[in-house]
């Protein structure tokens, strides 16, 4: 009985190693690739066709803005004012007031002379981005001007006090042309003609501000003293290349100005006009200051500028505050 059992499973173990294993054809037939699970494809936003245009605008209105010297027609512009300081000639020679005359941008701390944003700013001139921008500005001295002269780089601090300030403009980027960048977004010097954003701005006034009469230069230094801090992003550039200096480390700078002008207990109107404009205030806060936004005055987008209104509306939230409103005369 014995030996007929272990015969069975002699005879059951050789007819198993003969037949080959059976697999299943459906999964022979599919392929290594089918068995591998597909990774998730990452979602990228693109950008929308005004987001586009957007953007366009505001880097062709730079080109735009600053070449308007060019018509041989114009006077030659005004380049050296009574105001403004003589050509630096000797390292060791000083100009009589709380400057002094070194080589390069090394003393460039020197040029902001309002106390109040002295101490706001205090510890980015200390940091090491600004040190790094010193010495790139060191770096192209000498090969391109660099506008505005170095002791018009702060003329938007000086002239509008960190305790005074009472509606933002903000601008992109010097104008790199000769003559034309003093320090103020939008502004040209007197005997410079008026860059076409600025004359598209004078229109929305002429239409928004009773009384209000379109002025034959672009000189904006009465607003400045009234309150209007026109800043830029980039507060220096090369002559004939604009946004060169974009990524010297000033934005960084100014997003600080703009971060100590939101964490203020008074009321600010800012005026972000333009994608780029618009993108440098994401974070302002919007329930303790007014932030209006509108296309860019450039001709190229004039039609999301025109009947903004932003100048009567500036000047109604400031009174609702208890705030003298600016007059917008020039």
């Amino acid at each position: 009985m014995s030996k007929l059992i272990t015969d069975f499973f002699k005879k059951n173990d050789e007819d198993t190693q003969d037949k080959p294993t059976k697999v299943k054809k459906s999964v022979l037939a599919s392929s290594p690739k089918k068995l591998m699970l597909k990774p998730k494809k990452k979602v990228i936003r693109k950008e929308t066709l005004e987001e586009k245009e957007e953007k366009l605008i505001d880097e062709v209105a730079l080109v735009n803005d600053s070449n308007t010297n060019t018509n041989d027609d114009e006077t030659e512009p005004e380049i050296n004012n009574d105001d403004e300081t003589e050509p630096e000639t000797n390292d060791n020679e000083t100009d009589g007031t709380t400057t002094t005359s070194t080589s390069k941008y090394d003393d460039i701390e020197n040029y902001l002379t309002d106390s109040g944003w002295r101490e706001c700013l205090s510890k980015e001139f200390q940091a090491p981005y600004f040190k790094s921008l010193v010495k790139k500005l060191n770096d192209r001295y000498g090969k391109e001007p660099i506008y505005p002269p170095k002791e018009e780089i702060f003329s938007a601090l000086n002239y509008t006090h960190f305790d005074n300030v009472k509606v933002v403009i903000v601008g992109q980027d010097p104008y790199h042309g000769p003559g034309q960048a003093h320090g103020l977004s939008f502004s040209v010097k007197m005997g410079v003609p008026p860059p076409p954003s600025l004359k598209n701005m004078y229109k929305e006034l002429k239409s928004d501000i009773d009384g209000f009469t379109i002025p034959t230069h672009g000189f904006l230094e009465k607003w400045a003293n009234q309150g209007v801090f026109l800043l830029n992003a980039a507060l220096t550039v090369e002559q004939g290349n604009p946004n060169s200096h974009k990524d010297f480390g000033w934005y960084t700078f100014t997003d600080a100005i703009l971060k100590k002008l939101n964490e203020s207990d008074r009321p600010i109107v800012f005026l972000l006009w333009g994608g780029f404009a618009q993108k440098k205030g994401a974070k302002l806060d919007g329930k303790k200051h007014l932030i209006l936004k509108s296309g860019h005055p450039s001709p190229l987008s004039i039609k999301h500028f025109e009947g903004c209104k932003h100048f009567s509306k500036a000047n109604e939230f400031l009174v609702s505050k208890g705030i003298d409103p600016i007059d917008w005369n020039l």
